[in-house]
This record gives C-alpha cells, sequence and structure tokens, in this order.
C-alpha cells in the first residue's frame, strides 16, 4: 500500500479537544485607585470601569446582532486554529490565544468593589 502526503491528515488529539472546550481564567486585571485617607479609615464603595472580552451566549462570540463587530484575535486570524507546515506536514493545534474561540466581543463592563475600611489598634505599654 502507498501512502500519498496527500492523505495524511492531521488529527487533534483529545487533548487538544478538552483544553479547547474548557473555560479559562485570564490574567488578573490591576486597577489603581486613589481614595482619601477619610474613605481609607471609613471604608467607601467605588465603581470601576475596564473593558474585556466576553462571550456572547446570543451569538457565541461572532458576532452581536450586527451592532457591535467582534475583534478577531491576530494569532490565529480568527480561526481559532494554528497552521505550523514542518517540512510536507501541517501540524494544526488550537490557538492558545483565544482558546479556540476565533472572535470576542469586546465591552465596556461596570464593577463596584467595596474598599474594607482600615482597623486601628491601640497598645498601651
Amino acid at each position: 500500500m502507498t501512502l500519498l502526503v496527500e492523505d495524511l491528515v492531521v488529527v487533534q488529539t483529545d487533548q487538544e479537544q478538552k483544553e479547547a472546550q474548557q473555560e479559562f481564567k485570564g490574567t488578573d486585571l490591576t486597577y489603581d485607585l486613589e481614595i482619601t485617607f477619610k474613605h481609607a479609615f471609613r471604608g467607601v464603595r467605588v465603581p470601576i470601569h475596564f473593558i474585556t472580552n466576553v462571550r456572547c451566549d446570543t451569538c457565541q462570540g461572532m458576532g452581536s446582532g450586527g451592532t457591535i463587530n467582534p475583534v478577531q484575535y491576530h494569532t490565529c486570524q480568527g480561526s481559532g486554529r494554528i497552521r505550523t507546515q514542518k517540512g510536507i506536514f501541517t501540524i494544526e493545534k488550537t490557538c492558545t490565544t483565544c482558546i479556540a474561540e476565533g472572535a470576542k466581543v469586546r465591552v465596556r463592563k461596570k464593577l463596584e468593589q467595596e474598599v474594607e475600611k482600615t482597623e486601628i489598634y491601640t497598645f498601651t505599654l
């Protein structure tokens, strides 16, 4: 039996399939916030705003009913897969940037975070 290069098919491994289906935790957000000493002492509820990528349940991240265009990832050009040529072979893997999503809709979110009051202890020696 003769095996031709055209007959070779790259098969996605079980591990890659599991990785593509998992929800991955992103990196932690940092936010610089200036508050007064009084607010640090008593505590205060402060709204903060940030932009994040989310998967829309309605459109699965491929648009939003025509109101917002999805942002494609440059790593995979929106395909969710990365192809690498190794000689005569082509290796295809899940994109590690978007975890096989391909595109996300960027939305502005508002989060309200509470700054806990500072406890002051007095010691008498």
